[in-house]
């Protein structure tokens, strides 16, 4: 009989459990596919999901994330759907305006980017969004080593 999930993190944990060894993403790295299992996967969600917590955020919060489809990007989404925080996803592509915008229309509690070149175009903004505390306001972009 097939197993049925209530929720994306219970079919997660199973996921991150049954298939540890097995490959999920793979990322082109000069020239070299290099995969993360989904045990590691299951790993840099836990890191992420724990950063999200000291930084306070809690069920019904928001993290805006700022990137383009990336193994972090879903690392970024279960993290916070393992604390039942919202995802407010944007493009890279889209304009300085539009993420300001976006962030402060849905008084996003952290904002997470993916390149230290949106984290620059964004910084000017942070400080001036009240809905980010000064712990999250950060301009740390995606940093993660790729495995095997």
């Amino acid at each position: 009989m097939p197993q049925k999930f209530q929720t994306l993190v219970d079919l997660f944990d199973h996921a991150t459990k049954q298939f540890a060894s097995r490959p999920l993403f793979g990322s082109k790295v000069q020239g070299t596919w290099q995969w993360l299992t989904y045990g590691d996967f299951g790993k840099e969600v836990d890191k992420i999901r724990a950063g999200f917590a000291r930084l306070g955020l809690k069920s019904g919060d928001a993290v805006a994330l700022i990137a383009n489809n990336r193994a972090e990007w879903a690392i970024t989404a279960y993290a916070a759907f393992g604390l039942g925080v919202f995802l407010v996803p944007m493009y890279e592509a889209q304009l300085d305006k539009d993420w300001e915008y976006i962030v402060r229309d849905c008084a996003a509690t952290a904002l997470v980017v993916a390149t230290p070149a949106i984290a620059e175009k964004t910084a000017r903004f942070l400080k001036d969004v009240p809905s980010l505390s000064a712990s999250s306001a950060s301009t740390t972009p995606f940093r993660r080593r790729a495995t095997r």
